[in-house]
C-alpha cells in the first residue's frame, strides 16, 4: 500500500470516529431556574435549529417535562406532547433537527407538591454548535472571526496524525 493511501485510510477512519462521536456530544447553551405551582405549567419556544438536549432537574418537587413540535402549549393529554419525560428525578428529552421549529415546551408541576423548583439545562448537539441561533444572521460582507469546533477539532486531529505518520 501506498502512503498515500495509507494516509488516505487513516484519514476517513478519523472523520468516521469524530462524526459518530461528537453527534452525541452535547454543548450547554442555556441554564435557567424556576418555579411552578403544583398542577400548572410554564411554556417555553424553542426557535434554534440543530439536534437540541433538554435537561430539567427538579431542585424541589417534581417538575415534569412535554414537548411538541405541532402545539406551542404541550400538556400530559396523550395527543398533546411528542415526547415528554416524567420521572422523579433527572428529566431529559432528545429534540432532533427534523422536528419543525418552534417547539413548544411546557413544564409541569406535580400537583402533589405545592410548588417545585427546577433547573432547566438547554444544550446543542456537538455537531450542531456552530450553528447560528435561528432568529441570527450574519451580513454577506461581515468578518467571521470565530471557528467552528468541528474545524478546531479536525485540524489538531490532523496535525496529530501527520506528527505520528512523518
Amino acid at each position: 500500500m501506498q502512503p498515500y493511501q495509507q494516509l488516505s485510510s487513516v484519514f476517513l477512519c478519523l472523520l468516521t470516529w469524530l462524526h459518530s462521536n461528537l453527534a452525541h456530544t452535547y454543548v450547554p447553551l442555556q441554564s435557567f431556574t424556576g418555579r411552578i405551582g403544583g398542577g400548572n405549567y410554564t411554556y417555553y419556544k424553542l426557535l434554534r435549529n440543530g439536534n437540541i438536549q433538554i435537561q430539567l432537574r427538579s431542585l424541589e418537587g417534581d417538575a415534569d417535562l412535554y414537548v411538541s413540535q405541532t402545539a406551542l402549549h404541550p400538556t400530559f393529554e396523550l395527543d398533546n406532547f411528542d415526547v415528554h419525560s416524567v420521572t422523579c428525578g433527572d428529566d431529559i428529552v432528545d429534540i432532533p433537527e427534523s422536528y419543525k421549529r418552534p417547539v413548544g415546551i411546557g413544564i409541569y408541576g406535580h400537583p402533589r407538591y405545592v410548588q417545585s423548583i427546577f433547573e432547566c439545562v438547554i444544550s446543542v448537539a456537538g455537531a450542531d454548535a456552530a450553528l447560528p441561533p435561528a432568529n441570527s444572521w450574519t451580513p454577506p460582507d461581515a468578518e467571521v472571526e470565530e471557528e467552528s469546533i468541528m474545524w478546531t477539532i479536525f485540524v489538531n486531529v490532523l496535525k496529530v496524525v501527520l506528527d505520528i505518520l512523518v
